[in-house]
């Protein structure tokens, strides 16, 4: 959809973002393609090729699995990583959803901004995932839409289970733009404040 663009620009890559030696979204790595394995069998046999029921399924399965870590060290832990301690932050469990996702190549990419903490009533630094869910082509079709142009782009919070979801008390700060280098990533991981 959208000229391919999502796909290239996100999708096709199964490794992104290299930073202290290893990719923190990583869809070809061993446990992550075992994972997605399991989680495709987890799915009924006509959801099979569904991207929206596999990219939910995902999701659903790292709600229940990982526990938030509230002491996460400042260097985020890749997807592979998150997945095999079944712990990490906002960001490290982003790592691992995205990295699910792009075992079957659905374009995925960062957020950072901030989430209001209700307990504390404070900001605190936050980080979350987008998609790009294409519709399904008969829907499209009987709507008269373009095929090209028929998905949606969505936010994905996986550590807060918000699925598709802005919530009024998160504000965006950098949305990840193409970059292949992962110099933009790490640039706004390190020049981040708040």
């Amino acid at each position: 959809r959208d000229g391919g663009s999502y796909w290239n620009n996100y999708g096709k890559n199964k490794q992104w973002y290299f930073a202290n030696g290893e990719y923190k979204i990583d869809g070809s790595h061993a446990l992550v393609i075992q994972t997605s394995l399991d989680i495709d069998a987890s799915l009924p046999a006509d959801l099979s090729d569904n991207v929206y029921a596999y990219s939910r399924a995902s999701f659903d399965y790292l709600v229940e699995k990982i526990v938030y870590d509230v002491q996460a060290p400042v260097e985020p832990r890749s997807g592979p990583t998150c997945l095999e301690l079944q712990t990490g932050d906002c960001d490290e469990v982003s790592n691992a959803w995205m990295s699910l996702l792009r075992v079957k190549e659905i374009p995925t990419w960062y957020e950072f901004g901030l989430l209001m903490n209700l307990q504390k009533n404070t900001w605190e630094g936050h980080a979350w995932a987008n998609v790009m869910l294409p519709l399904s082509a008969t829907w499209c079709a009987d709507r008269g839409i373009t095929l090209d142009s028929c998905f949606i782009e969505g936010e994905v919070d996986v550590v807060n289970a918000r699925w598709l979801f802005h919530t009024p008390t998160a504000i965006t700060d950098w949305i990840e733009e193409p970059d292949p280098t992962g110099s933009m990533i790490s640039s706004a991981y390190s020049g981040w404040s708040f």
